[in-house]
């Protein structure tokens, strides 16, 4: 199974940051993705836009963070 993210509007605008939200800690549990099979009353939307060119002022900080991830084990629900 691929393991890929679907930011949705506005979180896809180049103008816009956006961030995952999480849950489980408010009620004792462990830390979380939002997402509707986790019964989230909100999704989360992170990651890499698919409809727009990534904006000249993130492309360090993306390279920099795909240099950091490469080889690592993908973890369902963190970007």
């Amino acid at each position: 199974d691929a393991c890929y993210y679907n930011p949705s509007f506005p979180a896809t605008s180049p103008y816009v940051t956006a961030v995952g939200g999480t849950m489980g800690v408010e009620s004792g549990g462990p830390e979380i993705t939002c997402s509707s099979t986790s019964n989230g009353l909100i999704t989360s939307g992170g990651g890499y836009s698919t409809l727009y060119e990534m904006p000249d002022y993130q492309r360090d900080a993306a390279a920099a963070y795909a240099e950091t991830s490469q080889g690592q084990k993908v973890s369902s629900g963190f970007s």
